[in-house]
């Protein structure tokens, strides 16, 4: 039990430490911002050139995004490593043969965790939910 507190308590101090630096430089996350608003700007004129709807623009690169996410997450884990595995089954160490099956869901939870940061981040929400959207990110990825 005692190991768990300690392990538990060094991962709160990691992410408190990692979420002070990142409201610290809070521009390291500008050009993933720039490609976002980018996305939603260039959906605004080819859905609707006249500039209405900003709103539902915004909800509908949130759903595009999180959409997206979904999909890169199973071609990663049904194609990617699909094919990866195969590969290993005809190597003759088996390090690899353990290394892609404890690997497959560490990433494919990582994708999707980028991939709802990154829905949430086109919605226009208020400085402070965007704060807590951030810093529940960067635990989430911690994590």
């Amino acid at each position: 039990m005692m190991k768990f507190l300690r392990f538990s308590s060094l991962v709160l101090f990691l992410a408190a430490g990692a979420a002070a630096r990142a409201a610290e430089s809070a521009s390291t996350l500008q050009p993933a911002n720039d490609i976002l608003e980018h996305f939603v700007d260039w959906l605004q004129w080819r859905i609707f050139p006249d500039g209405a709807h900003s709103d539902l623009i915004h909800w509908i690169a949130c759903g595009g995004l999180f959409l997206a996410a979904i999909l890169l997450r199973r071609v990663v884990t049904h194609i990617i490593f699909r094919g990866l595995k195969k590969l290993s089954e005809k190597t003759e160490t088996t390090l690899d043969d353990k290394l892609y099956p404890a690997l497959e869901q560490p990433v494919a939870a990582f994708i999707m965790v980028l991939g709802i940061f990154g829905a949430l981040t086109v919605l226009k929400l208020s400085p402070a939910v965007d704060a807590l959207i951030s810093h529940g990110a960067i635990i989430a990825i911690l994590a």
